[in-house]
């Protein structure tokens, strides 16, 4: 039954990947932020939001670049390469486009199953961003 629910990731376009990126990307944070110790609730959704904006995921991109495979490459100058409708408002188009490669590789990593490879990126990411702060 679980094969059926999972979508082809090789028939989804890159801002599909993306928006499920997205939302497993924002899992990670949240279980990162309450493993992390003493932090009072009401601070971690700030905590989140500063680890997921379009800023901290172009830094976080760039923190990982020399680690990926050229599969994993090609995925996210796919998830760059993308137009959208609406710009940011809080950030560069470079940024935003970045981001949304980012995302799009950990929608990839994710519906392929890959968690291993997954969970070594994203641990890189949030450790690199727990020593710039």
């Amino acid at each position: 039954m679980e094969e059926k629910l999972t979508p082809n990731p090789n028939r989804l376009g890159a801002l599909q990947l993306a928006y499920i990126g997205d939302a497993v990307y924002e899992i990670y944070v949240r279980r990162f932020l309450l493993q992390s110790g003493d932090i009072k609730s009401s601070s971690l959704q700030q905590r989140a939001e500063k680890l997921v904006k379009a800023q901290a995921q172009h830094e976080a991109l760039e923190a990982i670049r020399p680690l990926l495979s050229e599969e994993e490459c090609r995925i996210v100058r796919r998830g760059r390469n993308q137009k959208h409708k609406n710009k940011p408002k809080n950030a560069t188009a470079q940024e935003y486009n970045n981001a949304t490669g980012l995302e799009s590789l950990i929608g990839y990593l994710y519906l392929h199953r890959r968690m291993g490879r997954l969970d070594e990126i994203i641990q890189t990411i949030l450790h690199k961003a727990c020593q710039d702060v």
